[in-house]
Parts: C-alpha cells; sequence; structure tokens
C-alpha cells in the first residue's frame, strides 16, 4: 500500500468546527495529476482556475496557429502539445494550491495517508485531538519528546 501526500488549506475565516461540506479544508495532492495531464483545460475549468484556464487556451491557440502557419509536421506538433501536457500534469497541483491561496485559503498542515478520504479523516482527527489538549498546540503533541537539553549537541552533551 503506498501513501500518497497532501497539502491541507483551510478557509481563512474558518470556525472550530465545520458544519457545512464547502467549509470542510481542501486537500490537494502533491506530485503529478494525471486529470490535469490528460484534460488540461477542462480539469482546470472543473477546478475553477480561470487565469490557468485562459493561459492554456491562449498557449495551444497561439502555438497551433503558429505551427500551421510554419508548416511544422505533424510528429513535431505532436511532441511539442505532448511536452506541453506533460508539464501542466507536474505543475498541476502547483497551481491549485496557488489559486486556493488567491482564493483566501491558508496552508494548514501536511497529511499522508492512502487515498483523499483517508487523508481528510486524519487530518479532522488530529484536528480534534489538538484541540481537546489544553494549552498545548497540535504540533508540540505529535512532535517526539527529547530528553536532551535544549543546548546540547548532537551527541547529548552542552556544547
Amino acid at each position: 500500500m503506498s501513501l500518497r501526500v497532501y497539502t491541507v488549506h483551510t478557509p481563512a475565516a474558518r470556525t472550530q468546527r465545520w458544519d457545512a461540506l464547502d467549509q470542510l479544508p481542501e486537500l490537494v495532492k502533491e506530485g503529478f495529476s494525471w486529470p490535469a495531464f490528460l484534460f488540461g483545460f477542462v480539469w482546470s475549468l472543473t477546478q475553477r482556475m480561470w487565469l490557468v484556464s485562459a493561459a492554456l487556451l491562449l498557449v495551444a491557440t497561439a502555438l497551433g496557429v503558429a505551427f500551421e502557419a510554419m508548416g511544422v509536421d505533424q510528429i513535431t506538433t505532436s511532441f511539442v502539445f505532448f511536452a506541453i501536457a506533460v508539464l501542466v500534469g507536474m505543475f498541476a497541483n502547483d497551481w491549485k494550491r496557488a489559486a486556493l491561496q488567491r482564493r483566501g485559503y491558508r496552508a494548514d498542515g501536511v497529511v499522508t495517508a492512502a487515498n483523499l478520504e483517508t487523508a481528510l479523516r486524519r487530518y479532522l482527527d488530529l484536528r480534534a485531538i489538538g484541540s481537546s489538549l489544553t494549552g498545548t498546540s497540535m504540533q508540540q503533541a505529535a512532535a517526539p519528546h527529547s530528553s536532551r537539553a535544549p543546548d546540547a549537541g548532537p551527541w547529548g552533551r552542552a556544547q
């Protein structure tokens, strides 16, 4: 079973509890996006990334017109559009994170899980544990305890 890494993005004006589905955090998978690779323009429309959609349409149209005017053969044209599709798949999730940030979401953590539903459940469980701890942040609760002195060097001796 392989684990995937997801970044968690929450609305800036969120409450401690999520009562509606639109208030749930957005999870974005790290790595290559196959839907964006296969359906770049349509994928960006479904993700409400209007600037990316416009840029993809503009680049595809401009390259198509330029290649037609220059008489570039079909093999070269196919290779260039395949390379563009690979680049879209590589950068799609980064573009999605940037779009969420522009919409007022903030990065709230990283979760690893086998799938999206498990990652969301794990994040919500960690939030519940973090909010139930009094006076302790979630990062402090998750951090391993160290018995070394704060000024200790790598071998436990004071420097």
